[in-house]
């Protein structure tokens, strides 16, 4: 059998809607037909017929991968996490990972004890269940004497009233600490607070009430008297204002409290590369999932990753992205694929630095629950009694929250697009009369236009404000501002 090629001028004609393994493998025995009539391929153990099989297949596998490509190309076909995230980054929208749910945990002290960042205290697990770990976010000394504090009222009412942001603490107390925690209970109404300044140590008067002619004796008058004891002022931000009243003679509080967020941190230290260990890109992914990310807001769109990373024992630093990053900044960037695995990368040597060829990379971090850590309260009790032996009890008295999964990518196509209410970049005069007119209400009229003043373009805005504001040099700053 022998072939000759085509002649020139000579077309052959080609199916192009062959895109599966059957529609392929036809149409190459159809050429096969047109170039060796004598050929008869009704053999399937013809070696021809195996080759025609094998192009067919590996046609099949490319035509997949075109159609792949294709779709991730358009936010409404895309199917992987990373080309929706892509496609929003562009609008400035931006999937969240979800969040880690805080909760406030009670520390009974037998002694003077110190607690380190990431003591985990977690719940018991259950033969269905695992535990749920929680984590310290900050290092505290206990107190046994902070287990239980009295609250003193000056007007002698025994009411704390809802709405207030300060207390008194009977006694001198000088180990509480600005931004500590204070836990008010009472039966079933508990609250936390967290101090904005330091305690002040002082005396206060106490009016008492004796001889109440109501108690039913009538044998004394009333009879009002006033006497000076220690006590410990505290205050906390006003948005955190008691949302409850209590009674002094059976409210219980405590300044042992430490505030825990979800999630574990895995033993160890990941080593991503090794000095000897060659790569091409630094692109890296982390072993465990799905990767904790944290926020204090319990926002899930301002949440940050756990994830701590050094290159030859230097810290770097993690940025949403390295587009403003120079040559010489240590930074790398980390998202999570579909399967809630972290990926880290870093840069290429003029977006964000690239780490030396024999760079030793190591990673930690801690793994989340997402919505599975709202846990309920009384449940945090489990701790390392032998290292903590200080330590009489744990609890969280409140439920934990905040604790939120990963966004998914069809939430995202559906959330992201509906985010650009507003323009705004400015490119035309009117982009910038109505970005301008958009942030300053006390702006009545204006108008700008754009200028070609020999070797740039200038803008220029001409604006008519209420009268107030004309003169207004603090205004007209603000207004240049949003301009640059």
């Amino acid at each position: 059998m022998h072939w000759q090629p085509s002649m020139m001028g000579e077309k052959e004609m080609m199916n192009y809607m062959a895109k599966d393994y059957e529609s392929f493998r036809q149409s190459l025995l159809e050429l096969l037909t047109k170039k060796f009539p004598e050929w008869n391929y009704k053999s399937d153990a013809d070696a021809r017929i195996m080759l025609v099989e094998l192009f067919s297949y590996i046609a099949d596998e490319l035509s997949y991968y075109q159609d792949r490509v294709a779709n991730e190309a358009f936010l409404r076909t895309a199917r992987k996490r990373f080309s929706v995230g892509s496609h929003l980054n562009l609008v400035d929208y931006r999937l969240h990972n979800g969040c880690s749910a805080i909760a406030f945990i009670k520390i009974v002290a037998n002694s003077i004890g110190f607690i380190p960042k990431s003591l985990q205290v977690s719940s018991y697990s259950l033969p269905t269940e695992s535990e749920i770990v929680f984590e310290t976010d900050s290092e505290k000394y206990v107190y046994p004497s902070h287990n239980e504090l009295k609250l003193v009222i000056p007007d002698g009412s025994n009411e704390l009233r809802r709405g207030v942001h300060s207390a008194y603490l009977g006694g001198w107390h000088s180990h509480i600490r600005n931004n500590d925690f204070v836990l008010f209970e009472q039966e079933e109404k508990k609250e936390v607070v967290q101090l904005i300044e330091e305690p002040v140590l002082t005396e206060i008067s106490i009016e008492s009430l004796h001889g109440n002619f109501l108690d039913g004796k009538m044998s004394k008058p009333k009879m009002q008297t006033e006497q000076n004891v220690k006590v410990t002022k505290i205050t906390w931000s006003a948005n955190q204002a008691l949302q409850s009243s209590y009674d002094s003679r059976y409210v219980v509080s405590c300044t042992n409290i430490i505030r825990v967020t979800e999630g574990m941190t895995i033993s160890g230290i990941d080593m991503l590369k090794k000095g000897s260990e060659y790569v091409e890109d630094f692109v890296f992914k982390l072993k465990e999932r799905p990767l904790a990310f944290v926020s204090d807001s319990l926002l899930p769109y301002l949440a940050k990753s756990s994830l701590e990373v050094w290159v030859d024992n230097q810290i770097w630093e993690e940025t949403d992205d390295l587009l403003d990053a120079g040559p010489f900044d240590k930074h790398f960037t980390v998202s999570v694929d579909d399967e809630g695995y972290g990926q880290i990368r870093f840069g290429d040597g003029i977006n964000g630095k690239k780490p030396l060829p024999w760079s030793t990379i190591r990673a930690r971090y801690r793994t989340s629950l997402g919505s599975m850590g709202n846990v309920g309260r009384d449940v945090l009790r489990k701790f390392d009694r032998q290292k903590y032996d200080f330590i009489a009890s744990v609890t969280n008295p409140l439920p934990a929250i905040g604790g939120t999964d990963m966004q998914s990518i069809e939430d995202a196509k559906i959330t992201g697009p509906r985010t650009l209410k507003f323009q705004e970049r400015a490119i035309t005069g009117a982009d910038y009369a109505s970005l301008i007119k958009r942030k300053f209400p006390q702006i009545t009229d204006i108008r700008a236009r754009i200028v070609f003043t020999g070797s740039w373009n200038t803008v220029i805005i001409a604006i008519d404000a209420k009268s107030e504001h004309i003169a207004d040099s603090d205004f007209l700053s603000e207004v240049t501002a949003i301009c640059k």
